[in-house]
């Protein structure tokens, strides 16, 4: 699992999983400030690709807090992929979320990767040159 976001993400635990498939998964919860779940129980919301989507969503369970904005406590569970294999998380996306037989489509390049990676050309330059 990613060790980018242990510990460094307020109410949120994180562990491992093995799918009775054999495929391992990094899970992280979130749970409201001040959350007992032996006082009321709260929905659950799942999100997908945990491992980068957390850094973004997991900070946003602090607004349950702002009396302006009334927001429902929810749990978050944020699920993606662990272990060494997570950095191939676009050929693992594909086996979890594509149906068997179905074609993977070529689209656009991988958000994660540099614009330009895959481009020979000379590197680009944002000076203006003369």
């Amino acid at each position: 699992m990613s060790t980018m976001w242990q510990g460094c993400l307020a109410n949120t635990d994180n562990f491992e999983t093995r799918s009775s498939g054999g495929h391992d998964y990094g899970v992280w919860v979130t749970t409201p400030p001040r959350y007992d779940p032996a006082a009321a129980q709260a929905p659950v919301v799942y999100v997908l690709d945990g491992n980068w989507a957390v850094g973004l969503t997991a900070p946003l369970i602090v607004t349950q807090l702002d009396p302006m904005q009334p927001i429902q406590p929810y749990v978050q569970v944020s699920v993606g992929y662990a272990g060494e294999e997570a950095e191939h998380w676009e050929r693992l996306r594909n086996r979890d979320l594509v149906p068997p037989g179905e074609p993977i489509a070529k689209g656009p390049r991988s958000f994660t990767a540099s614009p330009h990676a895959a481009d020979p050309s000379p590197a680009r330059s944002c000076t203006k040159r003369t």
